[in-house]
């Protein structure tokens, strides 16, 4: 008997705490995804001033050309290629181009257009120095007598055009203002004119009568002409634009400059927000701009970045009303109302419903655009995922509402099962969608997200986006809850997300049985992890390096069979449990009680990986305080020491209690109170000097512990 307690307990083994340092880039918060888009259109292919010129070019014409065509002709060929109309390899099945065949005058315009465009260039060269007889001022002087003696048709505008440009070129500044009043009468209200109005501004800058540079700009809707009169900064800048250009394209992106820093927390740029509030609710009750509804909805914007939700609120409502904007405009507004209504609105049954809903609005869109996504930009999908950095607009906004808003207003009250419904939507909508994409290229019907995810998606991706955060510090009972309702959805709402989420109920069945283990509950463990296959756990990110050694013993021996190690712990724990609490025998029972409370203390020091799925590097340094590893690492590490204190009360047999000490390398009490015992004996026969190793002992145990 005493020969097999003492085998028993020489057999436990202790490992010290194990540590896996995370070493990567910065992790922001989805929270900080950039919201504000301010409603102007995307500089694409041409610009709105270029895209008027053309569609002024396909009613001069007369036909139905395609705008592309007319671009391209205007905007992109040379006078090479005019001059060979229709042999250019890029123009030869274009429609402008054959349509100009057939009309001289037209071809005629833009042969002068080129010439001058085509000078003008020349000259602007840093290597070009004019002479007396220079041959550019001479061909820019016959633009400009050509254009000039244009005095009507329909081409009267753009000759204009080109009589300024030139004549601005040439310094000609004041031929540049008298032509203009010659002609300004005879000219149409278009985009051309408008155009034409930028050179003569700047003529009269030129002759320092600013005024009138202001005024001309401010009709042509140039606001940086305007500012650049006056050299004004900052807001003042904006008053300036606004006084003489409201609708100018430059007011816009001036305030939108101003709001898209204050969203990065650029500290030069916080401070005008109040100014630029002010601003922005002049100019939507002005009645001087096209579309107020841009104005009120930069004002709530800003009231947001200052922390005022509820004013944003009421603000928003105002564009919403006006509803004035463009597509992209009023997408902007909508997205905006989805964050302010998950963050302000209060907790019902309805607000879940009501959340899915504008889910599904953002859904629709990131289906409709995630094609445009680049395939670079896919390919690194996973990484920017995980690290939250913009990756595509409509999903960003997604996960900034769920994460941001709608999982802390579920957790808050009481709702963490359906956080982690919301959490995995947005954590895996994409790779869903991917595997989607993937499935119609390779005609596969079979194709699934777990699939995808298999055979596409590392790992390590499954263990540190948003929803495992989430999942690894919720109460486990919630996991509970969210898995029962993944695989028999109750709801329409459910089977929403669930379609758009991860669905390997595997994979939350692993987790949960790690969390049933990192909160003691053996038993329950056991049999969740029963439901999960022996082959899952190759996937674990921390497989097989931290699945090294034996949970249940003191020196550091291996594990010797690796296979279902997480099963068979809990197991084995539950065993003992209920091993510990049936045992009449005191000194079985205090056996029992060692080797569960070493399991225990192991489980969150050498063998962590039976309870986490990663140690975070701040745990290495005091200063950050105690993270959540280390509490937990803490108040286990308390309980397995009452339990181990415990057994050291209830031990009768001098041969046990020896074999506990022992265990611990209390050498030294072992030789004083249990000389004659087994244990004794074996330091005995390996060391001469055994009176020293209580100086070795685990620095997890106080130097006078069971003493």
């Amino acid at each position: 008997m005493k020969s097999r307690v003492f085998l028993t307990i020489s057999i436990l083994v202790a490992l010290s705490a194990g540590s896996a340092f995370a070493c990567g880039p910065y992790y922001y918060a989805p929270e900080e995804y950039f919201m504000y888009r301010g409603g102007c259109v995307p500089r694409v292919a041409f610009d709105e001033t270029v895209r008027e010129n053309c569609l002024l070019w396909q009613k001069q014409s007369g036909r139905d050309i395609l705008l592309d065509d007319i671009y391209q002709v205007v905007y992109k060929s040379s006078i090479e290629d005019l001059e060979s109309i229709g042999k250019a390899a890029s123009l030869r099945k274009n429609s402008f181009t054959k349509y100009l065949k057939q009309d001289n005058e037209a071809l005629d315009f833009l042969l002068l257009a080129k010439q001058c465009e085509k000078t003008r260039s020349e000259m602007s060269s840093p290597w070009y120095y004019p002479s007396r007889r220079d041959p550019h001022r001479m061909s820019l002087d016959e633009v400009a007598r050509k254009s000039m003696s244009v005095r009507d048709g329909r081409f009267l505008g753009r000759y204009a055009l080109q009589a300024e440009r030139a004549l601005l070129s040439l310094r000609r500044y004041d031929d540049c203002i008298n032509y203009w009043n010659e002609v300004k009468d005879l000219l149409p209200d278009d985009v051309i004119t408008r155009m034409t109005k930028r050179y003569v501004a700047g003529a009269y800058q030129h002759i320092c009568d600013k005024e009138m540079a202001k005024k001309l700009f401010g009709e042509a809707g140039d606001g940086s002409g305007v500012v650049g009169c006056t050299g004004a900064k900052g807001i003042e800048r904006l008053e300036i634009m606004y006084d003489y250009a409201p609708d100018s394209q430059e007011l816009r992106e001036g305030v939108e400059s101003i709001i898209q820093r204050g969203e990065r927390n650029e500290e030069k740029f916080r401070p005008q927000l109040d100014s630029a509030l002010v601003f922005c609710q002049k100019v939507a009750c002005g009645g001087r701009v096209k579309q107020p509804a841009f104005w009120y909805y930069s004002a709530a914007f800003i009231l947001h970045l200052l922390e005022r939700e509820t004013e944003a609120s009421s603000v928003l409502a105002k564009a919403e009303r006006i509803n004035d904007g463009d597509e992209l405009m009023k997408e902007s507004v909508r997205v905006f109302r989805i964050w302010l209504n998950a963050r302000l609105t209060p907790y019902s049954p309805s607000y879940e419903k009501q959340m899915v809903n504008n889910l599904r609005w953002l859904d629709e869109l990131i289906v409709r655009d995630y094609t445009k996504v680049s395939s670079v930009t896919r390919e690194n999908g996973t990484y920017l995922l995980r690290t939250n950095i913009d990756y595509f607009y409509w999903n960003d906004m997604m996960r900034k509402v769920v994460y941001g808003a709608i999982c802390p207003k579920l957790i808050g009250n009481g709702r963490g099962d359906r956080a982690i419904a919301f959490a995995n939507m947005a954590d895996n909508r994409l790779l869903g969608l991917e595997g989607q994409i993937v499935k119609s290229i390779v005609g596969k019907e079979t194709w699934s997200l777990e699939d995808y995810r298999t055979k596409s998606v590392f790992n390590w991706y499954d263990y540190c986006n948003e929803s495992f955060k989430l999942i690894d510090t919720l109460d486990v009972d919630f996991l509970k809850k969210y898995i029962a309702e993944l695989q028999h959805p109750t709801t329409e709402s459910s089977r929403f997300l669930n379609a758009r989420g991860r669905r390997d109920v595997s994979f939350y069945n692993e987790i949960l049985g790690t969390l049933l283990l990192r909160n003691m509950r053996y038993a329950e463990a056991e049999q969740v992890f029963r439901t999960v296959p022996a082959s899952y756990q190759s996937r674990l990110n921390t497989y097989p390096e931290y699945f090294e050694y034996d949970p249940f013993s003191i020196t550091e021996a291996p594990l010797r069979d690796k296979s279902d190690c997480k099963l068979a712990f809990a197991s084995r724990m539950a065993d003992l449990k209920t091993e510990i609490s049936m045992s009449k025998d005191p000194d079985r029972k205090a056996l029992a009680m060692v080797k569960y409370a070493t399991g225990m203390q192991q489980s969150v020091t050498g063998c962590w990986a039976y309870t986490f799925y990663g140690k975070s590097w701040e745990d290495a340094h005091p200063q950050y305080g105690l993270t959540y590893f280390s509490r937990t690492q803490k108040a286990i590490s308390k309980k397995a020491e009452e339990i181990y204190l415990q057994a050291l009360k209830i031990a009768k047999d001098p041969e046990v209690l020896a074999s506990i000490h022992l265990a611990f390398k209390n050498m030294a009490t072992v030789m004083k109170q249990y000389g004659e015992t087994e244990a004794a004996k074996s330091i005995k026969g390996k060391c001469d000097n055994y009176y020293d190793y209580h100086l070795e002992r685990s620095e997890h145990y106080s130097k006078n512990r069971w003493r």
